[in-house]
């Protein structure tokens, strides 16, 4: 596992509150999350409706992340596969 965490956020402008979240909360939940588990990230989301802004970047992320983390390798080396 990397152990070096970043993320690079950016979305078009949002709204101050979606539903009762406060929308400073969205940035934070990926800060979070990113930092815990230790790996990179980069997450660039635009639109005009600040639901559908999060809402497409939680489902993204949750479809990216849910594919990294299959296996393809049973072997358990890297051989010719970098």
């Amino acid at each position: 596992m990397c152990t070096r965490a970043f993320l690079k956020f950016k979305t078009s402008p949002l709204r101050e509150y979606v539903g009762d979240m406060p929308t400073e909360m969205f940035e934070h939940f990926f800060v979070s999350f990113i930092n815990t588990l230790g790996f990179t990230c980069h997450i660039k989301t635009e639109g005009q409706n600040s639901h559908h802004i999060i809402e497409c970047t939680f489902k993204a992320f949750a479809r990216a992340f849910s594919k990294a983390l299959e296996v393809t390798n049973k072997d358990n080396t890297t051989k010719g596969f970098l």
